[in-house]
């Protein structure tokens, strides 16, 4: 009694979730449907608290652990295949996510406008997301900026999600894959262990093997690129008295992708027609020829995250109200390499060192202050540790030689690699204070009010260094520059004691004058030569920026009837500023960027009845300061602030029980946000070719990566086929046409498509086990992610990142 009790009081009426959603099985858990068949009732926390889905005055999506399974949602990528309105895809050197069209931008100092939030613990790198999801409980989408209750600049929108908790029955699942087009497996379980009465464990894990790649690649031999994924979380929960409960958990994580994404596949000038004597090969042909030698360092192109982070959640119910302190602290190394220039020879390699030590606290009083107002107040502090290395290596001698007509070893006798590296430590430290009403203050009718003022400080320091190929900072050994005269260079070159020893030979001109050697520090000449003097070797210390930022969340409902939901809710919050780890110029000044802050209307609609779930909202966002960074089509890239942009657009969601054994879902988004106000962006790589210009007007121009329509549209049958009970789902996903390159270029546009997924899952009656056959994308659509500029390439050169074709996936589950 004692155990059942506490577990009934805490964890924010959890065990009142477990009971509603037990007593309103859906159909597709394998439990044969009343002829009565209605829909389930969906329980969420978006609000820090345990309430319906229909009584939300908001936009929420909730997965539970059966949708995950079946939908394959064990990634925030997949997540995004689920959810219209949200984008989540790799990028150059980091990944963006995206929700309603508000994104963080192509830099790894940003905070994410979409905040990631696992038991309430933040993940705001996105390197943390690499960790996957896994053995959760439910995941929630909170569309819509999140500033009052979960704050950390969430102003696009939040991703919740909830790991299932240690039960006091011992128990566990385990799952067991195979897809044969990419040649992959995966294993995934989890496990209840009870101690005591009081005292419960649950050790998961999760393992993918991705052993074909997507692309054949002639220069390495092998098929790339080839993932390995692997994460273990042990949980306990501990319950040592009616009132309190403690939940600990501990989790690790790897994930390393080795291999190329990029496959070149055009070349062209402005006008689109095929660059004369392109040293690209294969263009368009899905097959790669990249690869780096010596002298580099990293020869192969990889990615490795290796991650842990531990929580502790305290919670204490007195009569009135509750008390839960969070307690988190998450960790991760990042290395990345890869070859940029995209072709088999070694000229341009990029290695990222990155690491990331987080802090966090949160304590929050809930509870009633009398039957028609809820109250909530907390504080929230946050330090977090980052640090960034981002290392170029040119192959100087073989990228100068064809520009003079002169043989590699040559140029090598005068000039040696080099490594461009730039760097930012930064210290990040947050404190909020933040609270929540919610007022019934008539009949129907209820009023939502969430405040948080949040004081943010950063300190940083931010550099470009020379380096060599060493990775070891230093101006690098002294040449000499005679050479490149074009009035006594060719006779050097012609001259064998001067290629012998350049630095001290001494030049007798026909007339006796003397020229003596003209000398330059090596990694910063060559820097200055493959950033075309736009780049400034720098060191600036004691950076330093401090924001405070109030944020408002409201919201007013009305229950037009027990079924019909009427809303509206206002949001005004901000994204913090900070200092641009990419930033090569010699301005002090220029290396910061400001806050963007975020003003948002949405109105809504609710509806439940028996059979039918219909949920509708409309929305109008104004985002001033708008974070942008776009590549600069050569070494770099420019970050910088939007002046003002709109959102605005359309959600439905959809459940509708057909009949006893038929279900409809669809879940669709029209979207469009523009840049209002944006004079001075940084041109495509095509509006440079056509105009020579580098500044161009983006105002009124759509935002990048952002479909304007997309939806997902299913239909599920579950039944009997005589011993075996069977749930089969078919479902088509559509997105519209779009930008894939943060320059918004007219010649990478991914068009719209259509993919079409088939999931059927057999179970035999009162048995343990099931087996399900899932294909994806069934017509092997193929379509673009990401493009991206190719560095230093004459003309336009484009590299696309691709997402996979087919796939059939053979899945056998089993609870034991």
């Amino acid at each position: 009694m004692r155990k059942a009790a506490a577990v009934r009081s805490g964890w924010l009426g959890l065990g009142a979730m477990l009971s509603m959603q037990a007593a309103a099985q859906p159909a597709d858990a394998g439990v044969e449907p009343s002829e009565e068949a209605a829909l389930d009732t969906v329980v969420v926390t978006a609000r820090k608290k345990t309430e319906a889905l229909q009584k939300v005055p908001m936009s929420v999506l909730s997965f539970d652990a059966t949708a995950q399974r079946q939908r394959a949602l064990d990634s925030l990528d997949a997540l995004g295949d689920a959810v219209p309105g949200l984008q989540q895809g790799d990028l150059a050197i980091t990944s963006r996510m995206s929700l309603r069209g508000v994104n963080s931008g192509d830099n790894n100092a940003f905070e994410q406008a979409v905040g990631v939030y696992v038991d309430g613990l933040y993940r705001g790198r996105m390197n943390q997301q690499h960790i996957g999801l896994f053995d959760l409980e439910r995941i929630e989408v909170l569309r819509g900026p999140q500033v009052a209750l979960y704050g950390n600049s969430s102003i696009g929108g939040a991703i919740s999600a909830m790991t299932r908790k240690p039960g006091f029955q011992r128990e566990g699942e385990l799952g067991l894959g195979y897809e044969a087009e990419y040649r992959t497996w995966k294993v995934r379980g989890g496990a209840d262990l009870p101690v005591s009465e009081t005292l419960a464990l649950r050790v998961a894990g999760t393992w993918r093997d991705q052993q074909q790649g997507l692309f054949p690649n002639a220069a390495s031999g092998r098929s790339e690129p080839k993932i390995d994924d692997e994460a273990a979380r042990i949980s306990a929960l501990w319950l040592p008295g009616e009132r309190t409960s403690l939940a600990l958990r501990h989790e690790q994580a790897r994930h390393q992708r080795d291999g190329h994404i990029f496959d070149v596949f055009k070349h062209v000038d402005g006008q689109g027609n095929p660059w004369p004597g392109s040293p690209f090969t294969g263009l368009g042909d899905n097959r790669l020829d990249i690869g780096n030698g010596a002298p580099f360092q990293y020869t192969t192109a990889f990615q490795i995250t290796e991650m842990d982070e531990t929580l502790a959640e305290l919670v204490y119910e007195a009569d009135s109200w509750t008390l839960t302190s969070i307690s988190g602290h998450s960790a991760y190394d990042y290395r990345h390499s890869a070859d940029v220039d995209l072709t088999p020879a070694t000229l341009i390699n990029v290695f990222q060192d990155e690491t990331f030590e987080q802090f966090s606290q949160e304590l929050r009083v809930s509870g009633q202050a009398s039957p028609s107002l809820d109250y909530l107040f907390g504080l929230y502090w946050q330090q977090e540790d980052f640090r960034n290395d981002y290392l170029s290596d040119f192959n100087l001698p073989a990228l100068i030689a064809p520009a003079f007509g002169l043989p590699t070893d040559l140029v090598g006798g005068l000039l040696e690699p080099f490594s461009r590296h730039i760097l930012l430590d930064q210290q990040t430290r947050q404190s909020a204070i933040f609270g929540h009403l919610d007022w019934a203050f008539a009949e129907d009718w209820r009023a939502a009010l969430g405040l948080r003022l949040q004081r943010t400080r950063k300190d940083a320091f931010q550099a470009v260094r020379g380096a060599g190929l060493d990775h070891v900072d230093g101006p690098g050994p002294l040449v000499d520059l005679r050479w490149l005269d074009p009035q006594i260079g060719p006779g050097l070159l012609a001259n064998p004691a001067y290629l012998a020893d350049p630095t001290r030979y001494v030049l007798v001109l026909p007339d006796g004058t003397t020229v003596g050697p003209l000398l330059a520090p090596n990694h910063l000449l060559g820097y200055s030569i493959v950033s075309n003097g736009r780049g400034t070797p720098h060191e600036f210390g004691d950076l330093s920026r401090r924001e405070t930022q109030p944020m408002l969340q409201a919201s007013l409902s009305w229950q037009a009837d027990p079924g019909l939901l009427l809303y509206a809710g206002w949001s005004n919050g901000a994204k913090a500023g900070g200092f641009d780890f990419l930033y090569e110029g010699g301005n002090r000044d220029e290396v910061e960027y400001g806050d963007e802050s975020a003003s948002v209307f949405e109105l809504g609609l609710k509806h439940q009845g028996p059979r039918l779930r219909l949920n509708l909202a409309a929305f109008h966002g104004s985002y001033d300061d708008l974070q942008v960074s776009v590549f600069d089509g050569g070494i770099g890239f420019v970050v910088g602030n939007a002046a003002s942009s709109t959102s605005q657009g359309l959600e439905v969601d959809l459940v509708w029980q057909l009949t006893e054994h038929w279900r409809l879902r669809g879940n669709a988004s029209w979207v469009d946000f523009r840049y209002d106000h944006f004079p001075d962006a940084n041109c495509s790589t095509t509006e440079r070719l056509n105009t020579g210009q580098v500044l161009c007007d983006w105002s009124s121009r759509r935002t990048p990566f952002v479909p304007e329509l997309e939806g997902v549209f299913g239909i599920e049958q579950d039944g009997q086929l005589g011993a075996w009970q069977f749930t089969h789902t078919l479902q088509w996903r559509y997105t519209g046409d779009h930008a894939t390159a943060s320059d918004l270029e007219v010649q990478t546009r991914q068009s719209a498509y259509s993919l079409f997924d088939y999931r059927i899952e057999l179970r035999p009656q009162a048995a343990s086990w099931s087996v399900a056959l899932a294909a994806r994308n069934l017509t092997d659509r193929r379509y673009d992610v990401f493009t991206s500029v190719i560095p230093l390439a004459p003309g336009g050169a484009f590299a696309h990142v691709r997402a996979p074709g087919r796939t059939v996936e053979l899945e056998l589950s089993l609870r034991f």
